[in-house]
């Protein structure tokens, strides 16, 4: 997960960019968790996919918790569109 530039999240509705695109089966709608560890315990934040192309999707943040955008989080596809 990347943002364009220098970015600090302060409100719902930012948009993240993810590493996976179409040729991964992502579509627009598709809803992904973030979790701040690596063994799940409680869902952190989700996106929901509004752009994509072949290697990459812009995804609008639905929700978070504090400092959950960061190096290692753990995002994972959560409802998928059909």
């Amino acid at each position: 997960m990347g943002f364009a530039g220098a970015q600090v999240l302060t409100d719902i509705g930012h948009v993240a960019f993810l590493d996976l695109g179409s040729d991964d089966g992502v579509v627009i709608g598709d809803e992904f968790v973030l979790y701040g560890e690596a063994i799940p315990t409680a869902r952190d934040g989700a996106l929901q996919v509004i752009g994509v192309t072949e290697t990459g999707a812009a995804a609008r943040v639905l929700s978070m918790s504090d400092n959950v955008f960061h190096q290692g989080v753990v995002v994972r596809l959560a409802k998928k569109m059909r």
